[in-house]
């Protein structure tokens, strides 16, 4: 079959019709939705994981600063600290950048 011939043409007018129903483009729109959705709400769970382990490394840090100083193992939990002070900063940029980041995985141009 080449190109010009009319059944290939009559076969791309018809898959072109069939494509351009309302209930064809109705499903693209829905799945289209569910996606985002999906996607939105994978963010969401993420973001609401790492808010609490930021909140939980927050608290963390505030009871060594109330009890540290009193408790003479505090000079031994440097390394604990500058770890939990790492995480809290990487967490923190992560929630800062999450939503475009994540959007543009999800929907690459």
């Amino acid at each position: 079959m080449s190109e010009s011939s009319p059944e290939l043409k009559r076969l791309l007018s018809e898959l072109q019709d069939e494509v351009l129903k309302p209930e064809a483009i109705e499903y693209v729109i829905a799945e289209f939705g569910r996606q985002v959705k999906g996607a939105l709400d994978n963010l969401s769970s993420e973001l609401s994981e790492m808010g609490e382990r930021k909140g939980t490394l927050e608290a963390g840090s505030r009871t060594l600063e109330r009890h540290g100083s009193a408790n003479r193992s505090f000079v031994f939990s440097g390394r604990s600290d500058q770890r939990r002070e790492r995480q809290l900063r990487e967490i923190t940029e992560r929630l800062l950048s999450a939503g475009r980041d994540q959007l543009s995985r999800t929907f690459p141009t």
